[in-house]
């Protein structure tokens, strides 16, 4: 993301920093050997990191020797950012990881994980991610793009964040949490109208809130 950065500012009055400085962690998966069998060694892939939440039905699994091959840090905390950081078309999208049926679980090399350090909310990283401050650099940097598209380590990095007390990053996750409990609710009843339109309609409503909350 070294093309054009910083295409929308957030709010002037608060202090800038970097991802990297609200982070203790940040690093790709590593490229996966894969078994064809099921097993008790779990892998997401890009088709699983979706906005609302983690597909596991996309699932791979690896072979033994590669799982234990992989470094205790590449294992998924709760509370992981999980960025789709190739593709053209997947890339940006990011989910947040919970733990859940399987004790243990990794990523593979088109994925980013990111860790925030104690004291950040992840949530607020996250749907600072998701907000047109970030997700408009991806599309008018990487659309159209016929090469293989990648957000590197360093562009990850040097992503500018609002620098803001654990506090103010709270009220806003708790805004926009509140946003989306509303705004699914009205869209599963509106959309048996007019599904397509309604999609498009809720789609601005969606960008222009994340827009708002961090100006």
């Amino acid at each position: 993301m070294s093309k054009k950065k910083n295409i929308l500012e957030f709010n002037s009055e608060w202090k800038k920093t970097t991802l990297g400085e609200l982070t203790e962690y940040v690093q790709r998966g590593k490229s996966p050997k894969y078994s064809d069998k099921i097993n008790d060694f779990p892998i997401l892939n890009q088709k699983c990191i979706h906005w609302q939440n983690i597909y596991y039905e996309h699932i791979k699994f690896l072979t033994k020797d590669f799982w234990e091959s992989i470094d205790e840090d590449r294992f998924l905390k709760s509370g992981d950012i999980l960025l789709n950081s190739t593709g053209t078309g997947t890339i940006g999208r990011a989910s947040i990881y919970y733990p859940n049926k399987f004790k243990k679980i990794t990523v593979d090399s088109h994925i980013t994980i990111i860790r925030a350090k104690k004291g950040i909310n992840p949530y607020f990283i996250f749907y600072y991610l998701a907000s047109p401050y970030v997700q408009t650099d991806i599309e008018i940097i990487f659309s159209g793009s016929t090469d293989q598209v990648e957000l590197n380590l360093p562009s990850i990095l040097e992503i500018t964040i609002p620098d803001l007390d654990l506090k103010i990053q709270e009220n806003i996750v708790k805004k926009v949490n509140d946003f989306y409990k509303n705004y699914y609710i009205a869209k599963d009843h509106l959309s048996l109208i007019n599904e397509k339109e309604i999609k498009g309609q809720f789609l601005k409503l969606e960008k222009k809130f994340l827009l708002d909350v961090f100006a």
